[in-house]
């Protein structure tokens, strides 16, 4: 999906129900109202680090809920070229990744990963 600097999304592209959803009340376009609660945070800082480092962004296994179940998630935010990059435009990819045993530890390395990330579009 195409969204501006307000997190506004412009364009659709592809099967997005199974990282979006729409709240009651009137529409949004809001991808951090759409998105789901463990995506939101991350959307939020790779969009944060794309446009301060102009370069696309990657977070992988990110967990979420689906139909009951844990589902990994990889996201990746990136600077459209060209003319849009003036208008600050970000290609938003959400992607199922391969269900992968975890190494003991492997959640704790993921969990700081994402403070880290976290910490640096906050400060």
């Amino acid at each position: 999906m195409v969204i501006n600097r307000r997190y506004e999304v412009l364009h659709y592209s592809g099967p997005t129900h199974l990282y979006l959803q729409q709240p009651g009340g009137p529409p949004s376009h809001d991808l951090l109202t759409l998105a789901l609660a463990a995506l939101r945070p991350r959307i939020r800082a790779a969009a944060i680090k794309a446009v301060n480092e102009q370069a696309r962004v990657d977070v992988g296994g990110i967990r979420t809920r689906r139909a009951g179940h844990s589902a990994p998630v990889r996201l990746s935010v990136q600077p459209l070229p060209g003319k849009l990059a003036e208008e600050r435009l970000l290609l938003v990819v959400f992607q199922d990744e391969p269900e992968v045993a975890q190494a003991a530890g492997a959640g704790d390395e993921q969990a700081r990963t994402d403070e880290q990330l976290v910490r640096w579009s906050t400060s």
